[in-house]
């Protein structure tokens, strides 16, 4: 006759406890390798960003040296002498062309002024009766 096997009530215990104590080990290490990558990524996605924002500000910057240089030229400070102060070179002739067109400027004034001192009611009769 066969008899059954006793189970020693001290190994089963401890098989269960090491089981659980490898478990518990387990998910730690998995808990902390988890909160690593994620911080990893949170960090190259920092850093991603910050790559964009010097590359966008060296953009910048190379423009405003441009403009720094363009600003030191001799070409701006002749525009800015002939546009600001009217000044000319020595040999230079300064043409004015008159468009003729001042009394359709001041007619114009007149009819603003016109419009604004009418009430809304007025103004909607106007712009349904009178056609321009």
């Amino acid at each position: 006759m066969i008899r059954p096997k006793k189970i020693k009530k001290g190994s089963l215990f401890i098989k269960i406890f090491s089981s659980g104590l490898a478990v518990f080990i387990v998910s730690v290490v998995f808990v902390s390798f988890l909160k690593n990558y994620l911080e990893s990524r949170k960090v190259d996605n920092q850093i991603r960003m910050i790559e964009y924002e010097i590359s966008r500000i060296e953009t910048e910057n190379a423009k405003i040296s441009e403009l720094i240089k363009y600003f030191d030229s001799q070409a701006y400070a002749e525009q800015i002498a002939r546009s600001q102060f009217s000044m000319q070179k020595e040999g230079e002739e300064v043409v004015v062309i008159n468009d003729g067109d001042t009394g359709t400027v001041n007619q114009d004034k007149k009819n603003n002024k016109l419009e604004t001192e009418l009430s809304n009611p007025q103004k909607w009769l106007r712009y349904f009766l009178i056609k321009k």
